[in-house]
């Protein structure tokens, strides 16, 4: 199950030469550029998020950031809608925690660009010649 990576060079220059054969491509064509995009491709619909995912969260967020019960504001139309637009920033129980949050999600963010990248240096086959003049 576990190939050396002489074994994996191998397997990789024989699917080249199978698809430079089958496929009449020519002799410049890389094999390893070949799977990272075939790779980048399956990683982009692993880590996809659909909008099904998070199109219900829209009504909501929309309600807390748009309803303001304590000065009588229920929608940007409200008459006094002008006067609290800067609670947001001065109200710390509410402030803090979405701080917080953007910070969260910036460094979940850079986690899985981490570990994507990691996958894909894994998945990627290398093309190793040794150093004899033989090839």
């Amino acid at each position: 199950i576990t190939l050396t990576p002489e074994e994996l060079c191998s397997e990789a220059l024989v699917i080249r030469e199978r698809f430079i054969c089958e496929r009449e491509l020519p002799e410049s064509f890389l094999i390893e550029k070949y799977f990272e995009q075939i790779f980048a491709h399956n990683l982009e619909e692993i880590v996809e998020l659909s909008p099904v995912t998070w199109l219900p969260l829209i009504p909501f967020v929309d309600l807390v950031n748009s309803v303001d019960l304590e000065n009588d504001v229920v929608s940007a139309a409200s008459d006094n809608a002008f006067s609290t637009c800067g609670d947001f920033i001065s109200t710390p129980w509410v402030f803090y925690p979405t701080i917080l949050l953007q910070v969260t999600s910036v460094m979940w963010g850079m986690y899985n660009f981490w570990k994507m990248a990691a996958i894909k240096g894994m998945l990627m086959p290398t093309l190793v010649r040794d150093g004899n003049e033989d090839g």
